[in-house]
């Protein structure tokens, strides 16, 4: 995550979670406590993060990484895709396709009316990975590097928790 230049940040931050009791701090590295398993889960969950997980899309990016962030009843929040895309770039990503599930359905708004029937292989891929509902919204974000994906997934989400208030 390009940390090395704020090392010492990064240490007081480990500092607090440790003296709040949300992660063990070990000679081989950090892990959540119960406590921090909890307050990351009710996290995800205001979020409405249902999951951030790989994902196989190569047929919608040449990028190495694909990770896919499913938000549970959000897609009557988003006015405009384009511009969650934009917030994925802007959070690390190299880009990001968003796709919506409604009334049973897999779109691409203002791309792909029918994203089933163009593209079955990786509306399958979607529909496996995703337990979804209606109204969820599945973003595909790319990335070169693992940590970039995740970091910008949880700058999209962290932007909608932030506008709904």
């Amino acid at each position: 995550m390009d940390l090395s230049e704020h090392e010492g940040i990064v240490r007081e931050m480990l500092n607090d979670l440790k003296k709040e009791n949300f992660i063990l701090a070990k000679r081989l590295g950090c892990s959540l406590t119960e406590k921090g398993k909890t307050f990351f889960a009710d996290q995800m969950k205001a979020r409405n993060i249902v999951s951030i997980k790989a994902i196989d899309s190569t047929i919608l990016t040449e990028q190495p990484i694909n990770l896919g962030l499913h938000l549970r009843n959000q897609a009557d929040k988003i006015e405009s895709t384009m511009d969650i895309r934009d917030i994925a770039v802007r959070g690390g990503a190299s880009g990001a396709t968003i796709i919506f599930f409604k009334q049973n359905r897999i779109t691409i708004p203002s791309v792909h009316p029918d994203f089933l029937a163009k593209h079955p292989k990786v509306a399958t891929i979607i529909r496996n990975s995703f337990n979804l509902s209606d109204n969820d919204v599945v973003a595909i974000i790319y990335a070169e590097d693992k940590w970039k994906a995740v970091e910008s997934a949880i700058t999209v989400a962290n932007t909608l928790f932030s506008s709904k208030k």
